[in-house]
């Protein structure tokens, strides 16, 4: 039996680093679909979640968010 689930690209790219089996994936062209925003949201001050906002809104984050197949909004 073949199950289809529809998720993230860089998923089954993480999948070998938590020991799980391989996995085959076939990517869907971004012309074929609206593109998908992904936001995040602070809910109350904390400095743990204002730092991990900060590192997400930073240049090393948004590199490896573009190398994980994502495009970014704003400037490169």
């Amino acid at each position: 039996m073949h199950i289809l689930r529809f998720l993230m690209l860089s998923l089954p790219c993480l999948m070998p680093l938590v020991g799980a089996r391989r996995s085959s994936y076939r990517v869907i062209s971004a012309d074929l679909h609206a593109p998908i925003s992904q936001q995040a949201l602070l809910l109350r001050e904390h400095p743990a979640a204002e730092a991990c906002l900060d590192y997400l809104r930073g240049a090393r984050a948004r590199a490896l968010i573009r190398q994980a197949g994502y495009r970014l909004p704003g400037p490169a």
